[in-house]
């Protein structure tokens, strides 16, 4: 087992299902596009709220990406008998062309649901001054797109810009 990323097509409806334990839990079957042009599928299971809930709003054909703990397997075909790869991915966090579209109408302030965001604090807590000139926009979407540490690097690299 080791830590992967893997990119495809969700195939099939992801469902939600409850354990013996009554925890939910949602499985989802991927194709994974590979070298020689076929695809192999991928067994998702996924334990995380926030990635259950990202699993959930996907359908048949939607272009995801997971990432998570991968086990690798091999099972062969009944018809042919020709050993096949698989591999079985307990997901820790989903992006999709949904997750990145919520993320850029909030990064522009469209989104309605949010309430305003408060002014980003530095690492030390003092409030980070907006600046002009090439690159800025940049830095602002990469810093409300990711934590403060990046926004800081990218106010250090603007500064060397200018």
């Amino acid at each position: 087992m080791f830590d992967g990323l893997l990119g495809g097509k969700i195939y099939g409806q992801p469902a939600q299902r409850t354990g013996k334990n009554n925890n939910t839990f949602v499985v989802a079957k991927m194709r994974v596009p590979v070298a020689d042009g076929e695809g192999m599928f991928a067994s998702l299971i996924a334990f995380d709220n926030k990635a259950q809930t990202a699993l959930l709003a996907l359908s048949d054909g939607d272009a995801a990406s997971v990432a998570g703990a991968v086990t690798v397997k091999v099972w062969t075909g009944h018809q042919d008998g020709v050993p096949r790869p698989a591999v079985d991915v307990v997901v820790q966090q989903v992006l999709s062309v949904y997750a990145i579209k919520k993320k850029r109408d909030k990064a522009q302030g469209t989104d309605d649901d949010q309430p305003q965001q408060q002014p980003r604090t530095g690492r030390w807590g003092r409030t980070q001054q907006q600046t002009s000139g090439p690159g800025h926009k940049f830095c602002t979407k990469l810093s409300q797109a990711f934590s403060s540490s990046a926004s800081t690097v990218c106010s250090v690299n603007h500064l060397r810009i200018l």
